[in-house]
């Protein structure tokens, strides 16, 4: 009866590494629309309203719940047409 005992330990211990692999492979997949700012010092980005590259965006979100980023002339624009900062 103890060799029973110990197969269960074995299969559960199998059956948590397992669960756990499985965890920790779907957080990184999820995470792939998050970019490190890391990688990003030193770049210029668009503004999504006018296009123009600028070293600093600020972000806003527009009234349908876009998240838009904005170069400083476009910000005055963003007060008057309902966007809210975040």
């Amino acid at each position: 009866m103890g060799w029973i005992w110990g197969v269960a330990v074995v299969v559960a211990a199998l059956a948590l590494a397992l669960a756990a692999r499985t965890l920790l492979a779907g957080r990184r997949a999820r995470g792939g629309n998050v970019m490190s700012m890391k990688k990003q010092r030193g770049k210029t980005t668009r503004c999504s309203h006018c296009g123009r590259k600028t070293d600093k965006v600020a972000f806003y979100a527009d009234p349908g719940g876009k998240v838009v980023g904005l170069c400083r002339e476009c910000k005055t624009k963003a007060a008057k047409n309902g966007f809210l900062p975040i």
